[in-house]
């Protein structure tokens, strides 16, 4: 190897991570620069802290009918709309269960120990 192509290459190397980084920086900047833009002509975002200082406490969840049948327990569904709610980002006051009903029958553990038995056994074969 000649040690002049062996210099362009490191030389082309380090132009092209300084291009590079320096393009995402300025991307970084950009973005940071439209989401203040943004924020302004929205009206900042944030909404007004409620009077007297101290926020306000949220409303205590609904709970919702349950069902001997289906045999979910309240504590069950309380669990559910909670994580609903922390999931979708929407106070539990605006959501509406309807119903909350189990899909399907699990199966036994050791239905699903054998199961996986059997695929371990099989994978020595291929």
């Amino acid at each position: 190897m000649n040690p002049d192509t062996i210099a362009l290459g490191v030389r082309t190397t380090v132009v092209g991570l300084g291009i590079v980084f320096m393009v995402l920086v300025i991307l970084m900047f950009l973005t940071g620069w439209l989401d203040k833009i943004i924020e302004s002509m929205t009206g900042g975002g944030k909404t007004p802290p409620p009077a007297g200082g101290r926020p306000a406490a949220p409303p205590p969840p609904r709970p919702a009918a349950t069902s001997s049948s289906t045999g979910v327990s309240a504590m069950t569904v309380a669990a559910i709309m909670g994580a609903v709610s922390a999931f979708s980002g929407k106070p539990l006051s605006e959501l509406v269960f309807t119903s909350i009903s189990r899909e399907g029958v699990a199966r036994p553990v050791w239905n699903q120990t054998g199961v996986v038995e059997q695929i371990s056994t099989r994978q020595h074969y291929l």
